[in-house]
């Protein structure tokens, strides 16, 4: 387990004894008592909305400090001055990451009304190029889903889109085991569970906006707002439009995921920040030092 290798390595790095602790475990048990009990200062947790309301509630009896990085709903913005092919491509294959079992996944492809059958056709295209099976197989694009459970659940949603009026682009498939190929809805409008609820699966549903407002507001229109990104010719454009999104950390136009940047949500995407300087922070109290000095000037420091 990645968990135990981690403890070697601190182990064998002579960290402390006392310094890193890991306790097995899963959540209603180990993970209830870690996050109510007095000893713990902080709780910092990635999973569900569901269970980061229960990490909440736990942590709440000790007024204890928490950090929650949930789900989320990410949208990719296309713009109608961007590089349609590239923006299509780099968002399918996003979504697509880990069969789609990523918080981060864009999962929601927002395209100019007017070039919607292109974006279509370039998703069709894209996504039948991608190689479900065995993922130690060197030519596999997607693997399994983590559970039967997940399998039934991403299957459901897809069911559901269809009765709400999604049109299917490229179907569901059913295969054999745990896979589940990729697939693409259009014409999904945000009264959708395909629009509103995180499927965790390689499901990508693609909405038209009429202009950079309406895609602002069809990107907001959902409770979530944990990543995302904006493809426009024009940086200058696609930073004015992201900054509008009620999202933790935007990509321009292809830019790189940035592990030093700081990442987490807004709304009930979490609360707090993972990475960077600001992720340090959330693990320290500040102390301010008082000294009777001359003019009653004081001094802080962080503890």
């Amino acid at each position: 387990m990645h968990a135990a290798h981690l403890a070697r390595l601190a182990e064998w790095s002579e960290l402390p004894p006392g310094v890193l602790n890991i306790v097995f475990g899963d959540g209603p048990n180990v993970g209830s008592a870690l996050a109510s009990s007095p000893l713990t200062d902080l709780v910092s947790f990635t999973g569900s909305v569901r269970a980061g309301r229960s990490v909440a509630v736990a942590a709440a009896a000790n007024l204890t400090r928490e950090h929650l990085e949930l789900g989320g709903k990410s949208a990719s913005l296309v713009l109608d001055d961007a590089d349609l092919p590239q923006a299509v491509a780099a968002s399918v294959g996003q979504a697509l990451f880990n069969s789609g079992q990523a918080c981060l996944q864009w999962s929601r492809l927002i395209v100019p009304r007017r070039l919607v059958r292109e974006a279509e056709e370039l998703a069709r295209t894209v996504t039948a190029t991608y190689v479900v099976g065995d993922p130690a197989a060197p030519d596999t694009d997607l693997g399994p889903l983590i559970s039967a459970g997940a399998k039934a659940r991403v299957a459901r949603a897809c069911a559901r889109g269809v009765a709400q009026g999604a049109r299917a682009v490229v179907p569901p498939r059913d295969m054999d085991g745990l896979y589940f190929a990729p697939t693409v809805f259009s014409d999904v409008t945000m009264d959708m569970d395909l629009a509103q609820e995180e499927i965790f699966g390689p499901v990508i549903s693609i909405t038209t906006h009429d202009g950079d407002d309406d895609a602002v507001r069809l990107a907001n229109s959902t409770r979530y707002g944990l990543h995302g990104s904006v493809w426009s010719s024009s940086d200058e454009r696609a930073t004015s439009v992201a900054r509008r999104v009620r999202a933790g950390q935007l990509e321009i136009s292809g830019a790189p995921f940035n592990s030093v940047a700081p990442f987490g949500g807004f709304k009930e995407s979490g609360i707090g920040r993972e990475c960077g300087p600001e992720g340090i922070d959330a693990f320290c109290e500040l102390q301010a030092l008082h000294y009777p000095v001359a003019g009653g000037r004081s001094v802080r420091a962080k503890a």
